[in-house]
This record gives structure tokens, C-alpha cells and sequence, in this order.
């Protein structure tokens, strides 16, 4: 990932194992930035994401932060197994972690170990919703989760508990549309889902219920189009 003109990325050598290096693009300048877990064991940080000027990333089952140097690599929060990307979504991070408690659910960050919290138990108890495909969506967060009642569908959240909604049961019931390819175009979001009657086919929406709709039957009946 890019962080000020100076690449930050995941390398493996013996001696540290997979760690976080940088390179400024020059054999002296590409080095390790932290053996966060000492010796030969890797710490393999993963998920790497700008904001706000600082890399974030997971390692070792925690989220830490890095700047590009050793005393400005730190942890976050510890030991909530995250389990999806992270994205930067209007200088607030989304992602899905949990515990044996909730299961894995959606989870923000400010940056800070205080601003680190459960956003929703989308389903409640320990099962997972099954977070998936979390997109930067208009200044608002779009994904697809399971609430136990209305299969994998299109969410929305605004970072809140109760600004975290189902956006429509596209096939309704305990039944999946299994909405996949998030990809906003402006203020419009378009994948692919099925609703159990035209198969999967293009889908747009505006994070409304009422304008969650079938772009095009493009290839007409329940076998649905390839691709996308």
C-alpha cells in the first residue's frame, strides 16, 4: 500500500520471518519497518489499508497501525480475529471481526484502542453473518451479511447500530440472492444477485429499499447471465 510516496508490504526473510517491510523504489531503502513478532516466527500482516496519513493492517490476530517506521508501528486492539478487508470509509475503518460471543460481526475503528467496537450483531448470538465484500459506497458502508432470517442479502451501514440495515430481501425468506461484485458508480451501486426468478442477473440500488431494482433480465429465465 502507498503511504507517502514509500510502498509498505508484506515480505518473508529467515531471520524474521513474514514481516512488514517499505521500499522507497532503491535496493538501501527497501527494509524491514518492524520484526513484530521477534526471530523467525512471522507476525504476516495482511489487509494493509491507508488512513488518515497511517497504514493500517492485521497481524497476529490483532489490528495495528504503522507510520513506515519501527516506533510508529503499533497495536490497536488485540486478539478479535478479523476476518474480512478493511476499508476506509470517510476516515473511519470497517471490518468484520468477533469473539465467541458474537461470532464474527461488523466492527469500526478510529485508530485508537477506545475507538475500536462492535458496530452490530447482525445476527445475534455466536453463529456469523457472514461478512463479505465491504464496499465504500457514497460516504456509507455496503456489504452483504446473513441476519438468520433473510439469507445473504445487500446491507448499509452509516457506522451506527441502528444506521446498519437490511437495503432489501431481494428473494425473500430464509432464501439467499447472494448479492456479489459490489461496485459503486457514483451514487449508485451495482452487482449481482438472484432473485429467484431471473437468476443471477444485474442489480442496481441507491441504499434504498424502493430503489433496489433488476437493471436487465439479460438472459431470460432462472439460469441468469455468466460473469460480472
Amino acid at each position: 500500500v502507498n503511504l507517502a510516496s514509500v510502498l509498505l508490504f508484506q515480505a518473508f526473510d529467515p531471520a524474521t520471518g513474514s514481516e512488514l517491510w517499505r521500499s522507497d523504489a532503491t535496493s538501501s531503502g527497501t527494509v524491514l519497518v518492524r520484526d513484530i513478532v521477534p526471530g523467525p516466527n512471522s507476525s504476516t500482516p495482511s489487509r494493509l489499508v491507508e488512513m488518515n496519513g497511517l497504514v493500517y493492517f492485521t497481524a497476529g490476530g490483532g489490528l495495528l497501525r504503522s507510520d513506515g517506521t519501527s516506533s510508529g508501528t503499533a497495536l490497536v486492539r488485540d486478539s478479535i480475529g478479523i476476518g474480512t478487508s478493511l476499508v476506509n470509509v470517510g476516515g473511519v475503518l470497517y471490518f468484520g471481526a468477533g469473539d465467541f460471543t458474537t461470532g464474527t460481526e461488523l466492527w469500526r475503528s478510529d485508530g485508537t484502542s477506545s475507538g475500536t467496537s462492535l458496530v452490530k450483531d447482525i445476527r445475534p448470538g455466536t453463529d456469523t453473518s457472514s461478512l463479505a465484500e465491504l464496499t465504500n459506497f457514497d460516504g456509507l458502508l455496503a456489504f452483504r451479511a446473513n441476519d438468520g432470517a433473510s439469507g445473504v442479502e445487500l446491507w448499509i451501514s452509516d457506522g451506527t447500530s441502528t444506521g446498519t440495515t437490511l437495503v432489501n430481501d431481494i428473494r425473500s425468506g430464509l432464501n439467499t440472492s447472494d448479492p456479489i461484485g459490489l461496485t459503486p458508480v457514483g451514487s449508485i451501486l451495482y452487482f449481482r444477485a438472484n432473485d429467484g426468478t431471473s437468476g443471477p442477473e444485474l442489480w442496481r440500488s441507491d441504499g434504498t429499499s424502493s430503489g433496489t431494482v433488476l437493471v436487465k433480465d439479460i438472459r431470460p429465465g432462472p439460469t441468469g447471465m455468466n460473469g460480472f
